[in-house]
């Protein structure tokens, strides 16, 4: 089924690696970050309760009026 029979196709099949293999870096890099983050961050025992951003008018402003 993948077997390039002319020029064009072997370039495109090695265009098709190239960049099958460049998202699987990525995803790597993503998903190794992911579980970094979740393993330094998760909510530990006796740990004080994170302080509410609900009223903090700047932070709001901020999010809000962000460059879309």
């Amino acid at each position: 089924m993948f077997a390039p029979r002319s020029d064009f196709s072997t370039e495109l099949a090695g265009l098709f690696k190239s960049i099958f293999w460049w998202a699987v870096a990525v995803f790597v890099i993503v998903e190794s970050l992911l579980l970094i983050t979740l393993a330094r961050y998760r909510a530990r025992r006796g740990a004080a309760e994170p302080k509410p951003v609900h009223g903090h008018t700047a932070l709001e402003i901020g999010w809000t009026s962000r460059p879309r």
